[in-house]
Parts: C-alpha cells; structure tokens; sequence
C-alpha cells in the first residue's frame, strides 16, 4: 500500500506525459482543435499531480525528474506541433489557395516550409527553462520566468481560438480581426519568439500556489483570476492567451518599477 501512495502523483504524471503525446499525435494530422484541448488536459493533470504529492508528502527527486520529461513534451513538444501545423496550414494556403476550413483536417504532407520552424523554439526555450527551474533553490514559492505550463497553454489555445473566430467573422470585425492574426504567419512567428524568450527572461513572477499569509498577499492573483472569469464571458477561450499576456506585462511592469531582487 505504501509503494502505491508513494507512486499515485508520478501515475498522474504520467497521465500528464500521455495527454501530451495524444495531442502531438492530434496536431500531425490536422486536429488542432483537439490537440489543444489534450494540452489543456494535461495542465489539469500537471496541477492534480503537484497537489497530490503535497497532500500525500511523498515529494521525490524520481518524481520531480519525471515531472519535468512529461512538462518538456506536453507544454513544449506538443504546443510546438501546434503551433507549427498552424503555420505551416498558412504557408499552404498562401501557396495552393486553400481555405483553412479545407486544410485544417488535412495530415501533414511532405511540403516542407522554413518560417513555420520558427514554432520550436517554444520547445527548445521551454527545455532550458525545465533544466534551469531543476537547479534553481530559489523557485519554490514563485517563479523567475514565465512557467513553461504557462507557455504551452498560450499556444495551445490559438487553434481553439481560430475555431470560433472562424464562425463568428463574418458577424464580428473584432473575431475578423482574429482570425486574420492567427492566420498571418509573421504574427505567430512573433508571439513564438516573444513567448518563448519570457521563459528564459530573468524576471521574477508570482505563483498560484498557496503558501500562508494573509489575503492581500495574493492580490495580484485573485485580481487575475477574477479578471479571467469576466473575459471568460466576453471573448471565451480567447481569455486564456489575453490572461497570460497580462501575467507577463504585470511581471515585466513590476520589475521595471519595483525591481524585485532575484
């Protein structure tokens, strides 16, 4: 019994890693939709695991190793896949003349484009920022970059967008404008670049995690909670990237002006 309880986080951990190869699997034959939403699963999994390790006090270095492999391809392996279906999608229909609707369920063929290799570099940043948190004493209770979670999310979310951007642009100039950005290759290429480099950035950023004190030691993160859950209405799932985003500004801003030590 005691052998289970001391495995139950590293199973979940592994339900984490699976989710994330489903969603690879889903992004090399043009389910983006889908892929995405595996990623979102194994965030949910990545959460439930770190509690149940805490809750059962049974933390170990196998376990915080193998917590790491299964984050490099679940945030960083698979959002890449994504995001470089996404691009390559683009380059395509640009080429052949295509509507997204005809390409987006369409596998992966043997044309090969270079702007969409611009997409690895989430994995290959994500990685170094893995190795680095790893070695990092400082990083238990808040984080010095953006959380590679955090990244994988941002990306993996940008299919889900185009889906309902793709049905609400003919009525909505806002979801037109949308769609034409996630449709524009220089715009990923950037978001890929400026999201992927943040992982890297020596910037202290503050934790959901609940480590004492007082309420208004978490104002900042019930402010963004409570501000996700208002766009949530507004935007749907467009929340998640615009949530994020204002995780990194309010970060960058604060040690700009503050200039928290690290």
């Amino acid at each position: 019994m005691d052998f289970i309880r001391k495995n139950i986080p590293n199973l979940i951990t592994i339900l984490n890693l699976s989710a994330g190869i489903i969603a690879i699997l889903f992004a090399m034959n043009g389910r983006l939709y889908i892929a995405g939403w595996m990623v979102a699963l194994s965030a949910f999994f990545d959460l439930l695991d770190g509690m149940a390790a805490r809750s059962l006090k049974v933390n170990s270095p196998v376990g915080a190793d193998l917590d790491s492999l299964a984050d490099a391809i679940s945030f960083g392996l698979a959002p890449a896949m994504i995001v470089y279906k996404m691009m390559w999608l683009n380059e395509l229909k640009d080429a052949l003349h295509y509507l997204p609707t005809e390409l987006f369920d369409r596998p992966i063929g043997w044309e090969i484009y270079w702007i969409p290799l611009f997409a690895f570099w989430i994995v290959i940043a994500g990685i170094i920022r893995l190795a680095r948190f790893n070695n990092d004493k400082r990083q238990t209770t808040s984080f010095i970059g953006l959380p590679i979670p955090a990244s994988g999310l941002f990306f993996a979310f940008l299919p889900i967008v185009f889906s309902k951007a793709m049905g609400l642009s003919e009525s909505s100039p806002f979801w037109n404008s949308i769609l034409n950005i996630l449709s524009n290759n220089l715009y990923l290429a950037v978001a890929v670049l400026f999201i992927g480099s943040f992982m890297l950035a020596p910037m202290p950023m503050f934790s959901f995690k609940y480590k004492g004190g007082k309420i208004k030691d978490y104002l900042p993160q019930i402010g963004l909670i409570l501000f996700a859950f208002g766009l949530l209405y507004f935007v749907g799932f467009l929340m998640i990237p615009i949530i994020i985003l204002l995780y990194i500004i309010y970060a960058l801003v604060n040690q700009i002006f503050i200039k928290n030590e690290i």
